[in-house]
C-alpha cells in the first residue's frame, strides 16, 4: 500500500511537470498596441507561418470564414467608435475574422463574441461590423502579420498581410469631437487653466489652422498668466495671420522671457523662427 502511494505521488509530481512545460508555439502570440487620434487600439492574435504551404485558396479557403489568425479569435480592443465609410464600430472588444474573396474584395468582421476559440463557433447574428477590405498581390510575408498604418490624427489603415496577399481596411476617428469635449471637461475643472487654454490654442492652431479659435484659447492664458511660451504661441498665431510686424514685436517679449527663465532652448526655438518671419 505504502509503495502505491508512493508511485502515485511520483506520477501526479511528473504529470504536473509536463502539464507546466514551456514550449515554443508554432503560431506565436502577438500584441499590437496603437493609437490613432485620441483612439488607443489593441489588436491580440497569433501569427501562423508559411512554410512553404499554399495559404489562400488552400490552406486558408476562399468564401469562408477564417479566424484571421491561429488558435484563439484575433482580438480588437478600441477604446473610441472607429467609423468604416457608413458603419460605426463602437468603442468595446470584438473579434475579427475575415471571408477571403478570390475577386480581391473581403468581408472583414467584427463580432461581438470575443472569447471563442478560432472561428468554430463563429455565429453572423453576433456580427457588429462587417466590412470590406481590397486585397491586393504583395511581397511574400512568411509569418502572418496585422499592422496599423498611414495614421494621422484622423484615421489609420489596418493593414493584413501573408504569403503574397495584402489587405487594407481604411477608418477614420472622430478626433475632433473628442479633443473639443476634452477641453471643455478640462475647463470645468477648473485646475491650470493657464495650461489648459495653452493646449487648447496650440491644437487648434497646429492641427485645424483656425486662428479665431487659438486666438481666444491664448489669450485666455495669457489673462491668467503671462509667459514665454504662451506668449509666443500668441506670436505664432499672429504670423499665420499674417501680421508678421505684431508677431515679431511679441516674440522678442517671450524670447527675453525665456532668457530670464533660463530656457536656452526655447531661446533657439523663437529665433529660427522670427528669423522666418523677417
Amino acid at each position: 500500500m505504502k509503495n502505491s502511494l508512493i508511485l502515485l505521488a511520483l506520477s501526479l509530481l511528473f504529470s504536473s511537470a509536463a502539464i507546466s512545460q514551456n514550449l515554443p508555439a508554432r503560431s506565436p502570440k502577438s500584441t499590437l498596441k496603437q493609437k490613432v487620434g485620441l483612439c488607443d487600439i489593441n489588436i491580440e492574435y497569433s501569427r501562423p507561418s508559411a512554410r512553404n504551404r499554399a495559404i489562400f485558396g488552400s490552406l486558408v479557403p476562399y468564401k469562408e470564414v477564417w479566424r484571421l489568425g491561429a488558435n484563439e479569435c484575433t482580438k480588437i480592443t478600441i477604446t473610441q467608435p472607429l467609423i468604416f465609410g457608413r458603419s460605426v464600430l463602437d468603442t468595446g472588444t470584438y473579434a475579427m475574422f475575415a471571408i477571403p474573396q478570390e475577386d480581391g474584395k473581403w468581408d472583414i468582421i467584427f463580432n461581438t463574441d470575443y472569447k471563442q476559440w478560432g472561428s468554430m463557433s463563429y455565429d453572423s447574428e453576433k456580427d457588429a461590423v462587417r466590412v470590406i477590405g481590397g486585397a491586393s498581390k504583395n511581397e511574400h510575408t512568411e509569418s502572418f502579420e496585422i499592422s496599423i498604418n498611414r495614421i494621422s490624427n484622423y484615421g489609420a489603415t489596418i493593414l493584413i498581410r501573408w504569403e503574397g496577399i495584402k489587405v487594407e481596411v481604411p477608418f477614420t476617428v472622430e478626433t475632433d469631437i473628442h479633443v473639443e469635449k476634452e477641453i471643455e471637461t478640462a475647463i470645468a475643472a477648473g485646475k491650470e487653466l493657464e495650461q489648459v487654454h495653452y493646449k487648447a490654442a496650440d491644437y487648434y492652431l497646429q492641427m485645424k489652422k483656425d486662428t479665431k479659435q487659438a486666438m481666444v484659447h491664448i489669450d485666455k492664458s495669457i489673462a491668467i498668466e503671462e509667459g514665454y511660451f504662451n506668449l509666443f504661441l500668441k506670436a505664432q498665431i499672429l504670423h499665420e495671420d499674417g501680421d508678421n510686424k505684431a508677431a515679431l514685436k511679441l516674440g522678442k517679449k517671450a524670447k527675453k522671457l525665456a532668457k530670464k527663465d533660463k530656457k536656452p532652448g526655447w531661446v533657439d526655438y523663437m529665433d529660427r523662427n522670427m528669423e522666418e518671419w523677417k
